[in-house]
């Protein structure tokens, strides 16, 4: 099984190209896997990371110091998977759009940061690991309940105090809705999902995109042409437009 797994792994790695390495970036003791290069080949700049990372480090220090979260934030960075991994990604693309999206770049990203981290809180405390759940395919009722209800029970676990509570909490509750309103929990359309939820679903469908092609320009360009039916409505559309130029 070993001397197979590593032929496939070097088939896989022939085919796809030379993967991109991640760099490690250290908060507060705590270390994460940032792939630069991807970032970079996709047109986000090293200053434009900085501008990010100010406002990740903020987040993650008031995480570790908020007790509802600290304990199973560390647990979350120490499996080093997709949870922190994507939840990363969503916070630089965000904040790339957000750059041309005429928004006050603080007051913004402090919310989206903060939602990306705690959005899948109680999937992870569950130790439910998906990679992009779809609902529609769970048959285990227990499961299906808990997956429709973990928006909003992650949100509960955002400190009371926290600095712009209830926008944050609206994009953690919304951040499973789609434009055709087909999501969940409350079926919203895309003029129903609020500016800043869109801007953060964006965000995360681009980052699945990126994760599945190893950061791949062409795979993202199409992923964003053939998404026009899908985000180019309602209060999607300023977000998708800039993406489409920006990506």
């Amino acid at each position: 099984k070993l001397f197979l797994d590593d032929i496939f792994n070097k088939f896989h790695a022939n085919m796809v190209g030379e993967q991109k390495a991640d760099s490690v970036y250290e908060v507060s003791g705590l270390q994460f896997l940032v792939n630069l290069k991807g970032l970079s080949d996709i047109g986000i700049t090293n200053n434009q990371i900085e501008k990010v990372n100010e406002i990740i480090e903020e987040t993650i220090n008031s995480l570790l110091n908020n007790p509802n979260s600290r304990e199973l934030f560390i647990k979350l960075c120490e499996s080093e998977g997709f949870f922190i991994g994507h939840s990363l990604l969503i916070i630089y693309i965000a904040g790339r759009i957000c750059r041309e999206a005429n928004h006050n770049f603080l007051s913004t990203m402090k919310k989206i940061c903060a939602a990306s981290f705690y959005h899948d809180f109680s999937l992870f405390a569950l130790d439910v690991k998906y990679d992009e759940l779809k609902a529609v395919e769970i048959t285990d009722p227990d499961l299906l309940k808990q997956v429709l209800d973990h928006p909003s029970a992650s949100a509960h676990f955002l400190p009371a105090n926290i600095e712009l509570l209830e926008d944050t909490k609206k994009i953690i509750t919304e951040h499973h809705e789609l434009p055709n309103g087909d999501g969940y929990p409350r079926k919203l359309t895309a003029s129903q999902i609020a500016p800043l939820s869109c801007l953060f679903i964006l965000s995360q469908q681009i980052s699945f995109c990126l994760i599945r092609n190893n950061f791949s320009q062409d795979r993202l360009k199409d992923f964003l042409v053939n998404s026009e039916s899908t985000f180019d409505q309602g209060n999607f559309s300023k977000y998708y437009q800039l993406a489409l130029t920006i990506f």
